[in-house]
């Protein structure tokens, strides 16, 4: 099984073509206004543009919106465990993808960036109404990536009818509330929260290098995300990024 390797909060043509050149599967872009990450909406349609030629190396008869209609159809899993577990494997057979990151941002404020810079895939990373977001860009064929806080897993409602629910986010992402800011999750309260393994994340929070050997191994993860990891002097670090990638590859 691959685990997905995300690098996130990428402003550089050069740190995100590093990221394809070592293999990553996703690159983030954050499009939250203010941030210190913040990418401009060019540098975020040229690396849409990178993302789509790797793609097309991978495989020429890629289709992209074909692609995300069948994943999002659910049919691909009867359940939330067996349905995140596919995505990550059709994520991984069929990357590079371009993520945007979003924060409490209206859904026509996200739309007009998805359509602005050719954004495969949004990441929602506030407090928004994730479902009723999700739904309404479900219909416009975006596919979303939903954050969630480690204390929403004891949720057993919100667990049962909100994140595990089959074909409505495309991954689940566990981080902090804020995201970027290089603190690590408990990963000893999600091992027990998930000790039968039956919610299946991406997990973000912390990450680096020397570390994201052991964030493998926590319950349920499919997938890792790095962004202050693979930094130097906040500004990424290619030597950090291909480090990153050999570690979790590994």
């Amino acid at each position: 099984m691959v685990i997905l390797a995300k690098t996130c909060g990428l402003q550089t043509i050069d740190a995100a073509q590093c990221a394809i050149d070592n293999g990553a599967d996703l690159l983030g872009a954050i499009f939250v206004p203010g941030r210190s990450r913040t990418v401009h909406h060019q540098v975020a349609k040229d690396i849409s543009q990178r993302c789509h030629d790797a793609r097309l190396v991978k495989n020429p008869d890629f289709n992209k919106t074909e692609f995300f209609q069948s994943v999002l159809s659910g049919d691909v899993a009867s359940s939330g465990a067996e349905y995140f577990t596919k995505v990550q494997e059709q994520l991984a057979n069929n990357g590079p993808f371009l993520v945007g990151v979003f924060q409490n941002q209206s859904i026509p404020e996200i739309v007009d960036a998805v359509n602005a810079t050719n954004l495969d895939i949004v990441q929602l990373h506030g407090s928004e109404n994730k479902l009723e977001y999700v739904k309404e860009l479900k219909k416009l064929g975006i596919p979303v990536i939903s954050r969630y806080l480690v204390q929403d897993l004891q949720d057993s409602e919100k667990l049962t009818n909100e994140i595990c629910v089959n074909g409505q986010h495309l991954l689940v992402l566990l981080d902090s509330a804020v995201g970027g800011e290089g603190t690590t999750l408990d990963w000893e309260s999600i091992d027990k929260i998930n000790a039968n393994g039956t919610i299946k994340f991406m997990l973000a929070g912390g990450l680096a290098p020397d570390n994201v050997a052991l964030a493998k191994r926590v319950n349920g993860v499919i997938g890792v995300d790095v962004s202050s990891g693979i930094e130097t002097a906040k500004r990424k670090d290619n030597v950090k990024i291909e480090q990153f990638i050999r570690q979790v590859r590994e």
